[in-house]
């Protein structure tokens, strides 16, 4: 038997011997002895190794701190010397760099990829040396850019390319004269071809909309607003880039939040509410903000992410709300990264607007079922059919997948359906159904899509039923209702809301009128359904996207409200910060339609009360002795070379848009349903047929008349007054006389006016006999009074003769539509001054011929940047933009607000709101004066229909959306045109002494100040008296106006 010993030794040897072992092959492979290889180093250009040693010298410790903390990786190892980062080449080498290194170490650093911003000290060095074309120069590195250096100006001179200056948005070359780079309004300045006084700029940097800018810039709504190619004044931004930390001028303005690099500068102190329940077509009324992946503070939100739409744009005046298209589908807005909700703003955009319209599936088209925006949509879903697939028209305007969370009342309401579904009929019964359109429109057949069409007649189907005041909004800091994410809210709330700011409120469908509605647009949608033509509603003209998206309604244009909504029976506001009146119109002896929404019902309460038009905010008479508005209106970056009209902003004054007259109805033939009743026209005298219809007012006229004409102008701000004469012939050219010198006539000093009062002219009416003197006198009156013009070859008589061209339609000339002959002093003055900039090929000096001082400036200026004025007849005088202004400015000094609201004869209030709202007033008025026609009817009409009045009437030119300062082109003309100094003091001259006449010569002829729109069919001593001297400035409603300087009308204005 064998030992205990003798076991363990045999068990240890079978535990060592277990026999032949098979190996995997990857572990007999990592038996065998490594073998020595050599590794292949990888290829990186010159520039990818720059970049990635500049990555290593950011953070070389690896802690993600971007420094060198000396902590080894290993504990054992002291801690290594920390590494400076590299310095560039003037802070490394020259010997001024090194001593500015010194008190600032070289601080270039990377902006974004491989682009770098230059160090402080090379900026420095650049600023304090001008002319020397210094670089900053970091060790392997390729993109540098420049950045403002110690010395360099706040301001931009010049301030506009050699592309831009005569451009339509001179104001918003963003061209950077101190750094060298060049704008990028221009297809040829974005390519390298930008100029500055023939010198060219190199290309600017294109950072990431996240990336801060530090070259000159807009703000991210001016920005926007420049790319929609919508000219402005320009942000104050571009002026100033010492601002740059604070709200933009537009922005501050117009409350809006204002933006750089997708960082919020400032939001507006106090949100701009709504004020009415129309809804504009065009939703962003003074600017937007586009919502990117990469902005720092709000992304895009993930309905529009997921749905592949290219715009998530956010209103600039509630910019913490809900985007533009998740208001309008009533569902959530959600942050794509953060998860951030932004909530509703104004339950009126529910369901009103240009994302509404949608493509019906197949199934529910076949069925005949009711369909909506998800794909799958409800009915599918329920009938268990197979709904479209995400492509095509689909994908463009559909919404993809289900909503999650499903969506609430909000989200079928907007598609005009009722709270409980798309199988819920939205029949006027309930409060709610006063959300969203009144009945279920924009389901479209797949080859019968009539968008344009169908979103309007949203609209306009929402300004004829509409609740009285403003809508509920979300603005918790105002009182406001709207809260919670739109998907949470109920029936109840909804209901509440519109009862808090609707207390009588009743259902739509308890108004006589609601079903005439409903049954009007279905009938236009099954019209369009079934491919038969549209009548009474014609489209709205669409603005097209710059990426070539077409229909989109996030289209800003021009910084106008623009609704196409109003019918004939709806008296309303705008949806923005200054209402608009809605002005009510019907043609021939009709009675004016009540300023009602609808006719109350017997068995409802009476509502006239709640349902009548808002009134019109008072807003503070303007002070005539402070022209300090006007003179902040003419800034350096409004007169340019070229007119560009841009949106007045004043914020010189209390309250924004006193002063601001460019806010007529849009220029287009947006259309409403409007039928027009014949009426029996007035009879005309048979020697105006023989007229040009096309003959417009607003341009040169020969005379035979010639006269000696004083001229006494300001040379200088602090020269004395230097007497002037001019030859008899040649009134143009301008002849420096000895001050010694007796003249033909009594010189007079220019720009003294006399003070104009309304008061004081009524007062003198009063003591004026109502029989109008005879004509004679009146002519010698006339005569007398006639202002004596330095320096222009025109006369102030117009005198109607027999003649085809004297009889154009002049105000006061025609009573009860027949020419009376009356010898009516006017005289377009600015008729030689165009209104747009007109370039001219010219040989002479390029250089301003003004005075200044003892001689003239000697500017160098471009090739045509010539006075405009067509006096000058081939003999150019060139004026710097410098010249130009102060003239504007001398000029403005001197004229008052009263001078300039003297230019007006205002209409009635009757008048004002018959031509202000119906077309057939407009064509009626045409004899006595109404040609050109600025602003333009909120009640819209068809083409077909004006061509038939053109006929019976004559040509009436609609001129478009009112002109700063004067409604008419007088303001932008006399203020804003490239004008030399004697033909801007010039003509203010003349232009404020004929005015005074005229004004003087209406109270000798009529007895008193007469509206000049009732002539048409009112004897003279019938005529009521203008607005202004009625003491009915104030009230509501429309005002018209006919301008005394060059006969235009302007009509459809809010206020005076």
């Amino acid at each position: 038997m064998a030992s205990i010993a003798d076991r363990v030794k045999a068990k240890a040897q079978e535990i060592a011997y277990t026999g032949r072992i098979t190996r995997s092959r990857a572990a007999s492979a990592r038996q065998q002895p490594l073998r020595p290889q050599v590794l292949q180093k990888p290829q990186t250009s010159k520039r990818k190794r720059a970049i990635d040693d500049e990555d290593e010298d950011e953070d070389e410790d690896g802690d993600g701190d971007g420094g060198d903390n000396g902590n080894s990786k290993d504990k054992n190892q002291p801690p290594k010397k920390k590494r400076a980062k590299p310095r560039c080449k003037f802070c490394f080498r020259d010997p001024q760099g090194k001593e500015m290194n010194k008190d600032r170490y070289c601080d270039y650093f990377k902006i974004w990829k491989e682009n770098f911003i230059e160090c402080q000290n090379c900026a420095d060095y650049r600023s304090q040396n001008p002319g020397n074309d210094h670089k900053c120069q970091p060790p392997n590195v390729l993109k540098v850019w420049r950045k403002y250096g110690v010395d360099d100006p706040p301001n931009y001179a010049p301030p506009t390319c050699d592309q831009c200056l005569h451009g339509k948005l001179a104001n918003q070359c963003n061209v950077d004269s101190i750094l060298g780079y060049g704008c990028t309004l221009t297809k040829a300045c974005r390519d390298g071809g930008c100029t500055v006084n023939g010198r060219p700029l190199d290309l600017r940097p294109r950072p990431r909309v996240n990336v801060a800018r530090w070259v000159r810039t807009e703000c991210h709504v001016c920005e926007n607003k420049t790319k929609k190619n919508t000219a402005t004044a320009g942000c104050s931004w571009l002026r100033d880039r010492t601002a740059w930390n604070q709200a933009c001028t537009y922005c501050q303005a117009h409350n809006l939040t204002c933006l750089s690099g997708g960082h919020v500068i400032a939001n507006p102190p106090r949100l701009t509410l709504p004020s009415s329940w129309i809804v504009n077509q065009k939703v962003f009324d003074w600017g937007f903000i586009e919502c990117r992946g990469i902005n720092p503070d709000r992304r895009y939100c993930k309905r529009c992410r997921e749905d592949g739409h290219d715009h998530c744009r956010a209103d600039a005046n509630s910019y913490a709300y809900a985007c533009n298209r998740c208001a309008q589908f009533g569902v959530d807005c959600v942050d794509n990264e953060d998860d951030t909700h932004y909530p509703i703003f104004d339950l009126a955009r529910i369901g009103i607007g240009g994302f509404m319209p949608f493509v019906e599936c197949t199934s529910c088209t076949e069925a005949g079922r009711n369909c909506d925006l998800q794909r799958p949509c409800d009915s599918c879903v329920k009938h268990g059919d197979e709904c479209d697939e995400w492509k095509g028209d689909t994908a463009k305007y559909c919404i993809r997948g289900r909503l999650d969370p499903p969506p609430g009342p909000l989200y079928y309401l907007a598609l005009g359906y009722g709270v409980g579904g798309v199988d819920d009929p939205k029949d006027g019964s309930a409060i709610e159904h006063w959300v969203g359109p009144a009945t279920n429109l924009y389901g479209m057949v797949r080859d019968r899509q009539r968008r344009e069409v169908v979103s309007t007649l949203g609209v306009h189907l929402r300004a004829k039923m509409r609740p009285p005041g403003a809508p509920p909004h979300g603005d918790a800091a105002q009182g406001g209702l709207v809260l919670g994410r739109a998907s949470t809210i109920t029936r109840q709330q909804i209901v509440a809301w519109i009862r808090a700011y609707w207390p009588e409120a009743h259902p739509m469908n308890q108004f006589a009128q609601y079903q005439d509605c409903v049954d009007g647009a279905q009938e236009q949608i099954q019209s369009i359904r079934t491919g038969e033509a549209v009548t009474g509603l014609s489209l709205e003209f669409w603005d097209v996207d710059s990426d070539g998206s077409g229909i989109d309604d996030d289209v800003d244009v021009d910084d106008e409200t623009h609704s196409n909504a109003n019918n004939s029976n709806a008296t309303s506001f705008g949806n923005n910060i200054r209402p608009r009146v809605v002005a009510i119109g019907a043609g021939g002896n009709r009675s004016l339609a009540p300023p009602v929404i609808v006719s109350t019902p017997a068995s409802a309460p009476a509502l006239h009360s709640s349902i009548t038009v808002a009134s019109v905010p008072t807003l503070p008479a303007p002070n005539p002795k402070s022209p300090e508005w006007l003179l902040h209106f003419l800034n350096e970056s409004t007169l340019t070379n070229e007119v560009a009209t841009p949106q007045f902003e004043n914020p010189l004054l209390s309250e924004q848009g006193q002063f601001n007259f460019d806010f007529a109805a849009p220029s287009h033939r947006a259309v409403t349903d409007l039928h027009f009743s014949p009426f029996q026209a007035l009879p005309i005298d048979p020697a105006l047929d023989e007229m040009d219809i096309d003959m417009d007012m607003d341009q040169d006229q020969d005379h035979d008349q010639d006269q000696n004409k004083d001229k006494n102008l300001d040379q200088d701000q602090d020269q004395d007054q230097v007497k002037i004469k001019v030859k008899d012939k040649d009134l143009d050219q301008d002849q420096d006389l000895d001050m010694d010198r007796d003249l033909d006539r009594d010189t007079y000093s220019p720009l003294l006016f006399a003070s104009y009062s309304p008061a004081a002219e009524a007062d003198e009416a009063a003591a004026v006999d109502h029989n109008p003197p005879n004509q004679a006198q009146a002519q010698a009156q006339a005569i007398a009074a006639a202002p004596r013009v330095p320096g222009l070859d025109i006369i102030q008589g117009f005198n109607l003769s027999s003649s085809a061209e004297s009889l154009i339609p002049i105000f006061f000339s025609f009573v009860l539509g027949q020419p009376t002959f009356n010898d009516v002093p006017f005289y377009n003055l600015l008729s030689r001054v165009p209104l747009e900039y007109q370039h001219f090929r010219v040989s002479n000096d390029w250089s301003c011929f003004e005075p200044r001082g003892d001689g003239r400036c000697g500017n160098p200026v471009s090739m045509d940047s010539i006075c405009q004025c067509a006096s000058h007849q081939g003999d150019f005088t060139h004026v710097c933009k410098a010249c130009a202004q102060m003239s504007a400015q001398a000029l403005a000094r001197c004229v008052t607000d009263a001078q300039l609201f003297s230019m007006r004869a205002y209409l009635c209030t009757d008048c004002s709101t018959q031509i202000s709202g119906d077309i057939d007033q407009v064509y009626r008025r045409r004899p006595i004066g109404a040609v050109n026609i600025w602003g333009e009817l909120r009640n819209t009409w068809c083409a077909d229909y004006e061509d038939k009045l053109a006929v019976d009437y004559g040509k009436v030119n609609f001129k478009g959306d009112a002109k700063p300062l004067t409604g008419c082109s007088c303001g932008s003309k006399l203020f804003t045109q490239h004008l030399c100094r004697n033909h801007r003091l010039g003509y203010g001259d003349a232009l404020f002494r004929q005015v005074a006449m005229l004004q003087e010569w209406r109270i000798h002829h009529f007895g008193r100040p007469i509206c000049p729109g009732c002539l048409v069919d009112k004897p003279a001593h019938e005529a009521n008296l203008s607005l202004d001297f009625a003491g009915k400035s104030r009230e509501r409603g429309p005002k018209a106006w006919a301008c005394l300087a060059c006969g235009d009308w302007v009509i459809n204005q809010p206020h005076t």
